[in-house]
């Protein structure tokens, strides 16, 4: 199959190249030809014609973190899932930014969560994983629920055999010491400072200066 990109500019992804007023000629998965003009002669030979309208052409773009764009848990902390029409609506948004390819930094998602999502939308979702008795704890203490059995069991060695790419998200969700999450359990706004020393406290035992 042949596909024709006309009336567009490239940006060819090594940094430095690019191609005003240049066509792409993609046969197979192949880009086979960069015709400099803006409308390629004798397109009748391709199977599709793709009108970039004066915009740009470029790679796909890669999007190395990203939440909410798989099933199962929802952030760092194993929130409930989002539903099947949100996580799309959050895809298609990725997409039409020019994001191909996209790693799930959600904390403890399974593989076939990963898998399923990829069998309903284009973009490529790619797994980074969580399971760590660290990462568990912390998402139970962050929230004050319980992990499911099924995923505090799960380990980061079966998520990499099973298509894992990457661990993550590391440090989350202590940044900024967890302000945020801190807050909404305190029921009160503090700072950055204030939650770094509560944690202080609690990781010494400290019970007077929690208090």
């Amino acid at each position: 199959m042949r596909i024709d990109i006309v009336n567009g500019s490239i940006v060819t992804g090594d940094g430095n190249s690019f191609l005003e007023n240049t066509s792409v000629i993609v046969e197979g998965c192949i880009v086979s030809e960069l015709p400099k003009v803006r409308y390629v002669p004798y397109n009748a030979y391709a199977d599709k014609v793709i009108n970039a309208r004066g915009g740009l052409i470029i790679p796909g773009v890669i999007n190395i973190h990203a939440h909410g764009v798989a099933f199962g848990s929802f952030q760092p902390w194993a929130l409930p899932g989002l539903s099947t029409e949100r996580l799309l609506f959050n895809l298609n948004n990725h997409l039409l930014q020019g994001t191909t390819t996209i790693m799930n930094t959600d904390a403890l998602c399974f593989p076939w969560e990963i898998e399923a999502i990829n069998k309903i939308h284009p973009v490529n979702v790619k797994m980074a994983t969580m399971h760590t008795p660290a990462h568990v704890k912390a998402a139970e203490l962050t929230l004050g629920h319980q992990v499911e059995e099924r995923r505090k069991n799960f380990t980061a060695e079966e998520a990499v055999k099973l298509g894992a790419v990457a661990l993550g998200e590391v440090g989350s969700p202590g940044t900024a010491y967890g302000t945020n999450e801190t807050s909404l359990r305190l029921g009160k706004v503090i700072s950055a400072r204030h939650a770094f020393a509560l944690d202080k406290a609690v990781l010494a035992g400290d019970e007077s200066a929690t208090s």
